[in-house]
Order: C-alpha cells, then structure tokens, then sequence
C-alpha cells in the first residue's frame, strides 16, 4: 500500500488529480486510540458527534487496518500536492454484491423466520455508513477539483441497528418481536471460559458511542445524486 503511494507520488507529474480512499476508522479519541479498543472493556474511544475532518487520527503503523490507513494518509500527507490528492475517510461500507453485507444479520434471520431478535444497545447503536455509489459518485467530483484535502465520504444520514432491521423486515416479508438488551450482546466461550463479542459485531459494529461524521466539506464537491432513486432496489434510502 506504501509502496504503491510512492509510486504515484513518483509519478506526479503524468497524474493531474489522484482520489484514495481511506477510512474514517483513523480517527482517534483525545488520546489517539481508535478503534482498535472496540472489543475492550471500554468499547469505542468517545468522539465528538458529527466528528470534523479536523479530528486526531490515530498513530501511523502496522498494528491493523486503522493504523495502516493512517501511515497511508501520512505517506500522502508528506507528498503534498504530489499529485494534488483527496483522501476520502470512507465509513462502514455497504452496497451491491458486497463480500461482508453489513445486513446480513437481519437478513439470515429473517430468512430462517426467526421470531425475535436481540439487538445490543436498545438497537441505538450507529456508525456511519457510506454506500458504494455514494463514495463512487464522490471520486469524479472531487477529481475535478484537483486540491489536496480531507473528505468524509459518508452517507447524509446514517441508520440505527434497529432502523436497519425495520428497513429490511418488509422487504423480506418478515415479522418478528424485537427484544433490545440495554448493554453489549455476549455469548459465552465455553472453551476458553470468557465472553466474547457474536458475529454480529464482524459485520455492523455495536457500540453505546454514536460514531457519526460531519459532510460539509465533501459537499463542496458538488450535490451526490439521490441514491435511494439510482438504488430502486436497495432496502435502506442512502440519500
């Protein structure tokens, strides 16, 4: 990923505009953890709701994704206008043919035709989300605007866990009660004798911290056509 940076820094002058996608995943609470922390006692670092561009990120480096996104933004960072560059802080990404449908747990259970589910966090649980054309509608604009800056590339308005489930349960057909727990949903291990985080939380992270990011710059870029009439089929409106 570094490597590839470089290259096109290297190549700056054949490149008149350059879009990257990072994550909104690099932003770091007042002591620069982010959210690496979220299966710790304290769950998600607190952030300020909308979070600004302007946000500390957290530290460069190879500890995982958010790290890794952050020495990317860095490399880019230290270029300059290198090319000039717009790093879009992409949210949870969702859309079409995804490999990690962020709904997949409303969905499966809906096709199994279970008849309650239990939601963590009273289903209040929200982390922004950006839908896949949304983010792909972004890079033209902001390419035609050659100037290095940040953008958070999210969606105008991003769902509850239970918002998600109410938007998926008549799309499918399906009824069932909703029993929401007031605290993070556990299962226990019983080989290693500890609790643990279900799957769930692989797809659609829980958290008692709304994790929710400002758009005012990326509207500068110009209007994003509303995705919920490109989408016909999409189940929750991303516009």
């Amino acid at each position: 990923m570094i490597g590839a940076m470089r290259q096109m820094a290297g190549l700056s002058e054949r490149i008149g505009s350059a879009v990257v996608i990072s994550s909104i995943t690099v932003y770091g609470d007042e002591r620069g953890r982010g959210s690496v922390i979220q299966e710790e006692p304290d769950g998600f670092p607190p952030h300020p709701a909308p979070v600004p561009e302007t946000q500390r990120t957290v530290p460069a480096g190879d500890r995982g994704y958010s790290t890794l996104k952050a020495a990317l933004e860095r490399e880019l960072t230290a270029a300059g206008d290198a090319p000039p560059t717009a790093l879009l802080r992409a949210g949870a990404v969702h859309g079409p043919r995804s490999r990690l449908p962020r709904e997949l747990y409303f969905v499966k259970r809906a096709l199994d035709k279970r008849p309650v589910r239990v939601p963590a966090y009273r289903g209040e649980s929200r982390f922004h989300t950006s839908h896949s054309a949304n983010t792909a509608e972004l890079v033209p604009l902001a390419a035609r605007r050659p100037w290095s800056r940040v953008l958070n590339a999210a969606d105008p308005y991003p769902p509850t866990v239970a918002e998600t489930g109410s938007a998926i349960d008549p799309v499918l057909d399906h009824v069932c009660e909703t029993v929401p727990l007031d605290g993070p949903a556990t299962q226990r291990n019983s080989c290693q004798g500890h609790l643990k985080p279900p799957r769930i939380t692989r797809t659609w992270p829980n958290t008692d911290r709304p994790v929710i990011r400002t758009m005012g710059p990326s509207s500068s870029c110009g209007p994003l056509p509303p995705g919920s009439e490109r989408l016909p089929n999409s189940a929750v409106p991303v516009s």
